[in-house]
This record gives C-alpha cells, structure tokens and sequence, in this order.
C-alpha cells in the first residue's frame, strides 16, 4: 500500500491510498511523499527472480562492483545470480546500467549502444533496481548511521510495471 498525504489537503484526513500490488502503474507526478515502514534488522534482504526495488540505506556511496561482482571478481552466490542492476538519472535524464555478467569494457559499449549510462556507485538514500534469475538472500551493506525522512523523497519519474 502506498500513501500519500499532501500538505494542503482540503478534504478528510487528506490522505490518498493506492494499492499497488495489482496496480499495472502509478504515476504521482513530480510531488514529495512520506513512506512509513519497519526497520530492517537482517544482514541479508531475499530477492525474488524477476525485478527488485532496493536503497542505499548507509551513509557511504556503495561501489556497484563490491556489491554485485564482476566475470574477474565474482562474489560468491550473488554475482552469477544477478543480470542487470539499473538506477535513474534525474540529473542526466536517463538509466544507468551495470551487469556483473560483463566486463567493464562490455558494460560500457552495451550502455553506449543502447543510449544509457554505466551505474558504477549508488549515493545514499538512493534507489536501484535489481533483476534476478533466481531467488538468493542478498547481502545488506552496513546501514547503521543513517535515516530516511519524507524530506529524502521525491517522485521524479513514472513507477512502471514490466509485464
């Protein structure tokens, strides 16, 4: 479920809720919101074959490579596990992309054919999406000196379902 609540509501309590889990999109436009959630207490989150929606909840900027790997360095049971990792760009306006399956150079030109940029680090309080093969508990980097406000989000862009 996700809520949002506008400053300048007029009517009842000025909420809206929409559920999402049936939802084949949902745009709120360019406007803040506040997410209320539990806290992760675990080292490992599960990912589920197919697209996972993931943050940066620790104070340091994470290399993509130490996350996920590389066909030099691979990180046993998740590199061979991962196909994509993709992050947008508000400032560029487009995706950036990084697969572990490929090498730097082919992570490269793969983004340069295909109108993207390299993922190569994720900032704190940033999103990235995860596309999987198969189910694997992944590793949680070290989240313990930071905090999510409302103030951290804003909707940029369209939330779209891949079907």
């Amino acid at each position: 479920m996700l809520a949002y609540a506008p400053a300048s509501a007029v009517a009842g309590d000025g909420s809206l809720s929409v559920d999402i889990s049936s939802a084949a999109g949902v745009s709120l436009g360019n406007r803040r919101i506040a997410l209320l959630g539990e806290s992760i207490n675990r080292n490992t989150v599960a990912l589920q074959p197919g697209w996972n929606l993931l943050g940066n909840a620790s104070a340091a900027t994470l290399s993509v490579q130490s996350l996920f790997g590389e066909p030099a360095q691979p990180i046993a049971g998740v590199t061979g596990r991962i196909r994509s990792v993709w992050q947008w760009s508000n400032t560029a306006g487009r995706w950036k992309f990084y697969s572990p399956q490929l090498s730097a150079a082919d992570n490269a030109a793969y983004a340069t054919a295909h109108d993207l940029l390299v993922l190569d680090a994720i900032a704190p309080r940033e999103g990235y999406w995860v596309q999987t093969d198969a189910a694997l508990a992944f590793p949680m980097p070290d989240r313990k000196s930071t905090r999510l406000n409302s103030i951290h989000i804003t909707i940029s862009y369209a939330v779209f379902c891949l079907k």
